[in-house]
């Protein structure tokens, strides 16, 4: 099985400077031409200001790539609701898939039980078995994937801004959100936080663990909470 991996592939060139200018735009007859005009300082006030009382639209102006592999078919297929975004996965149509080595995916609730993880492995051979001898049968990649499962392992580039992925953030870290997503989502956000951290300021959790909107997270708080140290 492999493991989630998330890494970031690009970000967009002075993040700072675009969010501060398209802020200034908004809100002055004079925007500023360049962040030394302001200060860095001052221009990340200005951006956290603006974040803060919901204009959030001046953080689509920070595109984030990221590279994410290990993970489901499963999981991609929830990844890429997201509309507001670009993608790139790797095909099962033109790249065959390894089925001697690592190549799926399995839920924790079935490695922690036995009974259910011998089901599961037998599956996964049988799956994998196939798969080849369509193959060598003639058959083409493309068709013979048809016997592969969602829990088949991809990778795929995703381009969010920072908007969206804010958005993406606060719905699938969630705790209603399933073990593999939320992963990703965490992942991301810890990647982009890292790089961007004022774009992220005060979005720490999902929507939910602040407006009380969720009753799952509810229910969970504190203890099976991520903490803000986690991140």
């Amino acid at each position: 099985m492999m493991s989630i991996n998330v890494r970031v592939i690009s970000v967009t060139n002075e993040p700072l400077i675009a969010c501060a200018m398209a802020a200034r735009t908004c809100t002055s007859s004079t925007p500023i031409d360049d962040l030394a005009k302001m200060g860095e300082d001052g221009a990340e006030q200005l951006v956290k200001r603006v974040l803060r009382k919901g204009h959030e639209s001046i953080a689509e102006f920070v595109d984030f790539t990221f590279l994410i592999s290990g993970i489901s078919r499963a999981c991609s297929h929830q990844l890429v609701r997201y509309r507001v975004a670009s993608y790139a996965q790797q095909s099962q149509r033109y790249v065959r898939t390894d089925v001697d080595n690592s190549w799926f995916t399995t839920p924790p609730s079935i490695a922690g039980n036995l009974p259910a993880m011998e089901k599961y492995l037998n599956f996964a051979d049988s799956a994998a078995e196939t798969y080849k001898q369509l193959i060598e049968l003639g058959i083409p990649e493309e068709d013979a994937r048809f016997v592969l499962p969602n829990a088949a392992t991809t990778q795929i580039v995703v381009k969010m801004n920072g908007r969206e992925l804010i958005h993406f953030c606060q719905q699938r870290t969630c705790q209603k959100a399933q073990w593999e997503i939320r992963s990703v989502a965490f992942a991301m956000l810890r990647e982009a936080r890292h790089r961007v951290p004022f774009l992220f300021a005060g979005k720490l959790f999902p929507d939910c663990d602040s407006k009380g909107e969720c009753e799952t997270c509810t229910a969970l708080r504190p203890s099976k909470r991520l903490n803000k140290e986690e991140l």
